[in-house]
């Protein structure tokens, strides 16, 4: 009898890890979104429900997809890969604030939002390089477009490093969000002659987007250096901190008036475009008593 219940209970013991192991084997444990480090191109463009918006050999993108309920339209996503195995990849916002303060506010939202899944972060960082506002929190957006503030946090799984990034680059605001493998982090590292052909490629397009790009800045009243616009439309995207009169006028090379493109009283954040008729020298003749910026794009 004794030997008939202990076979009894060790057929309830193997039947209920029978079952653990076939709940545990459906629930299938993902590194990224619904895939897992080192799958193939061909296995993550299954795992999406639409075409991906870019393809090369080292990258699958799609320009929209949710990401912690937030809106698709906010954000897109990168797979990276090498020798056909997925081992990077990032989310990056692409959702436009008026107030710069938001981006801020979308970092922390984040961030708050990985800390409850991941814990707390391991490397969490707010670095200012200059202060010029780090006292007016309500100027820390404009701080993070000119590259002065930037903030990071960095958490780790066993299998994953993730990292989340906001930053000013070329007078734009970038909240990236990225997922590494540490199991082939240093693998991807003394491959990475493989893809630096089509790395460099890549640098070299955003370049040539960028070559029309002119950042000027000072403080107070000043003749700006000279440049160079082409003929066609040019925008100017102008920022003043001040109380008293902004005002902007663009110059010729022999300093005759060509366009009034400001002229304010106090804080300002707006942008003009005109038309150049003529491709040539130029400079702003600017008047200001606090800190300004202007960024004049000639695509």
């Amino acid at each position: 009898m004794k030997r008939k219940s202990i076979i009894l209970w060790g057929l309830v013991v193997l039947f209920i890890f029978s079952i653990s192991l076939a709940i545990l084997a459906k629930e299938q444990v993902y590194d990224f979104r619904k895939t897992n480090w080192g799958m193939s191109k061909e296995q993550v463009k299954a795992t999406e429900d639409k075409k991906a918006d870019y393809e090369d050999n080292v990258q699958l993108s799609y320009d929209e997809v949710t990401i912690s309920g937030k809106s698709g339209k906010d954000f897109g996503c990168s797979y990276y890969f090498l020798e056909d195995k997925l081992y990077c990849s990032i989310y990056g916002f692409s959702g436009k604030h008026i107030n710069k303060n938001l981006y801020i506010e979308d970092y922390e939202e984040l961030k708050e939002t990985l800390t409850k899944k991941y814990g707390k972060p391991k490397i969490d960082k707010v670095i200012w390089k200059k202060d010029l506002f780090k006292d007016d929190k309500s100027y820390w957006g404009t701080a993070v477009i000119g590259g002065d503030l930037s903030c990071l946090a960095q958490w780790e799984t066993p299998d994953t490093e993730i990292e989340l990034k906001l930053f000013g680059e070329n007078w734009r605001i970038k909240l990236t969000l990225s997922y590494e493998s540490r199991g082939l982090k240093e693998w991807a590292r003394e491959k990475r002659e493989i893809i630096h052909e089509e790395i460099e490629k890549s640098k070299k397009e955003k370049e040539d987007k960028q070559e029309g790009l002119i950042v000027l800045e000072g403080t107070g009243q000043e003749a700006t250096e000279k440049f160079v616009l082409r003929e066609g439309l040019v925008k100017f995207d102008m920022f003043h901190k001040g109380k008293h009169n902004f005002a902007i006028w663009l110059l010729d090379n022999d300093g005759r008036k060509v366009e009034l493109l400001v002229n304010t009283i106090g804080y300002f954040d707006g942008s003009k475009a005109i038309r150049i008729d003529k491709t040539g020298t130029y400079l702003l003749d600017i008047s200001a008593d606090g800190y300004w910026a202007v960024m004049i794009w000639n695509d």
